[in-house]
Order: C-alpha cells, then structure tokens, then sequence
C-alpha cells in the first residue's frame, strides 16, 4: 500500500520491472492494460519463460493504492494469476478487500495481515500462507506445497493440500442463533498436521456456538491443540491420520462424546486432567464427570464427559480420532 502523499489518491499505481539473462525474453515481453467486462482494471503481462535452474528471469510487479491518513479504504476486488511468479501481499495501510483471489503455480504466495470479506488463494508445487481475517469464508489450496498461517473467521476455513504439512493457527466464532456452524477443514496426504485451534461465541453471554472441524492426514503425525472453547459450544471434531500417532487437546469447557481408534497392536489413551482441575468455566459450582472405557481392545476408546448439575447431561459435542498402526491420544 502505498503513502498518500507521494502518489494521487483515488488512483492505482502500478510498477514493473524485469530482468534476465536473456535479452531477448525481455524484448519479447509484452505488458497491457485491461479492462474487465461489467467493469474493473487490470494489468496482463505476456511472457515467454524458459523453466530451467540456470533461468534467472524476474519480473516484479508492485501495486501500489494510495490510502487516505485515518480513513478505511476497502477494494471491492482484487485478483491476480500470475504463474511462476512469487507473490507477496504486504500492507502497509489499513486496507479491507471485499473479494480477495490470488491464483499462481510454481511460486510461493504469502499474504500478510489480510482484512476481507472472502479469500480464495490457489497454487502448485508451492508453499501458500498468510495472515487473514474475514467475515465470509477462506480457501488456501495447493499441491506439493506446505500451507501456514493465521486464521481468524465466523464463517468456514478450508486448507487442502498434498504430499506436504499444515501448520495453522485458527480462531473460529460463531453466533448459534443463525442455526450455522463455522467450519474448518485441514487436509493433506504424507503431511503433518499441527492446528492451534480456538472456538469463540459471539452471543451476548459469551456462551453456546456450533463448530465443525475436519483434519484428515495420512502416513504423518497429526496434533490439535484446542486451547479455548466457549462454554456449552457444541464441537462436533473428526481427526483421522494413518501409519502414524493422532493426539487431540481439548479445552476443559468440551461436553460430549469421545471415541478412538487405532488398530490392536497400538494404543488408545485418554488422560482427564480436567478431573483434577475442577474449575467450572461457567463458575457455577458444577463437577466434571466422566465416563470412559475401552471396549474391544487397548486401541478403542469410548466414552463421555460433561459438567454436572444436578445430575444432568447436556454435552452435545462429538469427538472423534482414528489412526492405524499410531497410537492414539486425547487430553483433557
């Protein structure tokens, strides 16, 4: 973003520059303005690549809008597609998107201290990462690329990649009486996965909220830490990796049914600590109560916990974490 007094407000600049160790490519190389139909400007660059490691071609395109001091500004769109080109969104400014869509392939994309209503950011055979926080949802998806980053959404979170790890921190919230629950999804094969997760209610009592939570791995370890949940939130959490240990964390504010899986020759274990921690988290006096048990073999795991009042069970979450030849865990 850009400083209002070195450039005209109202206006987009841009800058680009190239250079190569082939002149020719740079003769070649072609760049226009466009103009979208039903409205909207843009920049295209034509250029001939020659995909080798002794290629040192660099095209660098910088955007800058100029942002008037004190005051928000929001693009309503922004939209970029510029394969083997490495991406960075930097802001320098307050600046709020309404529609935020990164598209590349070979390069890593990272955006960061991202404010919009949307994000969509895709990519290949690259990392893509960022800081973001929106009202609606946000998609981050390559292949054979690590996915990072910070996270922060009432609506969904998806983060799907391949062969490579995610490693995130996300905050969800949600407002129960819109009847829709905030959803994150994490999924990679021969990647681990590591989420720092926290659920929030928006609700004036700070209380209730429906989440849904989706990590599936394979061949790889997988650890979500659950470090805060709002009281009576209903959490309904599906952790599935392979040939590798699955561990969940949960908040001790988390009612409802647990259940893990491994297969015979390893381990299910479930360790309560939040039976020694008796502190109500609606500070009403009420007791953890807990009913475990290991149905078939050491490696599968039922059960249920709640705050009891009065002898009544109102824990509406569900709890599920599968693994095969790992050991499987769940602390509370």
């Amino acid at each position: 973003m850009a400083d209002p007094k070195k450039y005209e407000l109202g206006k987009v600049h841009v800058e680009v520059s190239m250079s190569s160790r082939y002149e020719t490519l740079i003769d070649q190389t072609q760049i226009c303005h466009l103009t979208k139909q039903g409205g909207g400007d843009g920049l295209g660059i034509k250029a001939n690549f020659i995909h080798s490691r002794f290629d040192n071609t660099r095209i660098e395109v910088k955007v800058y809008i100029p942002v008037p001091g004190g005051e928000e500004m929001k693009l309503k769109n922004f939209e970029t597609d510029l394969p083997y080109l490495r991406q960075v969104l930097y802001m320098a400014y307050p600046i709020t998107f309404g529609s935020l869509k990164l598209r590349g392939e070979g390069q890593d994309i990272d955006a960061a201290l991202i404010v919009a209503d949307t994000v969509d950011i895709r990519t290949s055979d690259a990392i893509a990462g960022g800081v973001f926080e929106t009202t609606g949802p946000i998609s981050l998806f390559t292949k054979n690329g690590m996915i990072s980053g910070r996270f922060n959404t009432s609506s969904a979170v998806s983060l799907v990649t391949y062969n490579a790890p995610i490693f995130a921190i996300v905050h969800l919230s949600n407002d129960e009486n819109t009847c829709k629950d905030t959803e994150l999804v994490m999924q990679t094969t021969n990647g681990a996965i590591d989420g720092t997760i926290t659920l929030t209610s928006l609700a004036d009592d700070g209380l209730g909220g429906l989440f849904d939570v989706f990590s599936v791995t394979s061949n790889a370890a997988s650890h979500l830490m659950f470090t805060s949940i709002s009281p009576r939130a209903k959490l309904d959490l599906a952790s599935h990796t392979t040939a590798h240990n699955a561990m969940v964390e949960l908040d001790r504010a988390y009612e409802g049914e647990i259940t893990l899986e491994t297969t015979s020759d390893s381990r299910a274990d479930v360790h309560l600590w939040s039976l020694l921690n008796r502190h109500d988290p609606e500070h009403r006096g009420r007791k953890r109560a807990a009913i475990v048990t290991h149905d078939k073999s050491p490696g599968e795991v039922h059960g249920r916990v709640w705050w009891d009042e009065d002898g009544q069970d109102v824990g509406r979450g569900t709890v599920e974490v599968k693994t095969s030849y790992g050991k499987v865990e769940l602390r509370m």
